[in-house]
């Protein structure tokens, strides 16, 4: 197969994942997520071709998808297919709002695993788990996992360090829909609620540390289990 032909079935490929999720879920599909797709390939042939994947998309996809981006949050980003985005009634910033019947959660609020889970870069050959019972906790392994707790997070829904905290709140939600989860679940407690055993470092640590620095550490999961194991 030469370069062109494959440059052709990838674009083939975008078109149907834009068409395809608005035929599912009745919004855009947002950037973060196409670039995500093909083991993130699809971000690397647009940067390579065009700077970015909105150039891209503008520049050899205009008779077939229309970017659109909200109009208060600039960094939201998506892609429709064009004969939707030119006849449907709804207002863009509408069709950017989160599923139907969910509220949104502030990003801070988020346990700092779940956080991590849905924006640090996953390595290729790589699946991520994220353990939604007892502690929340998320681990990358080369095989299929079948331990109870842990549900597999879609290569599709993880962003990147740099992702827009909206980008990954919307990830996390769809993520959720489709695993029948209760989102609530994954939320940051207050330190009076946490359920953080008592006499471990780790949680001696995570029980100092406020909603912002919560939000922002990643720690990996070795010095996870090594803080664990350090009794006070």
């Amino acid at each position: 197969m030469t370069n062109l032909e494959s440059e052709n079935e990838m674009a083939g490929r975008i078109v149907k994942s834009i068409e395809d999720h608005w035929a599912e879920h009745k919004k855009p599909l947002l950037l973060s997520q196409l670039g995500g797709k093909e083991n993130g390939n699809v971000a690397h042939v647009a940067k390579e071709k065009s700077g970015s994947l909105k150039a891209y998309l503008e520049n050899h996809f205009s008779d077939k998808v229309r970017v659109v981006q909200h109009s208060s949050k600039p960094q939201v980003i998506g892609a429709l297919p064009e004969r939707i985005a030119n006849s449907d009634g709804n207002s863009i910033d509408e069709l950017f709002s989160v599923p139907c019947g969910r509220k949104a959660v502030a990003v801070a609020r988020y346990h700092p695993a779940v956080w991590a889970a849905f924006r640090k870069p996953l390595d290729s050959g790589n699946e991520r788990y994220l353990c939604v019972e007892g502690l929340i906790r998320f681990e990358d392994v080369t095989s299929e996992m079948n331990r109870a707790g842990f549900v597999k997070v879609d290569r599709v829904f993880i962003g990147s360090m740099d992702s827009d905290p909206k980008a990954i709140e919307t990830n996390i939600l769809h993520w959720t829909d489709k695993n029948d989860l209760d989102a609530s679940r994954l939320q940051f407690r207050k330190p009076s609620e946490r359920q953080f055993p008592s006499n471990d470092l780790l949680s001696a640590i995570l029980a100092s540390l406020g909603a912002e620095d919560l939000r922002r550490i990643s720690i990996p999961m070795d010095i996870v289990h090594k803080l664990r194991s350090k009794q006070l």
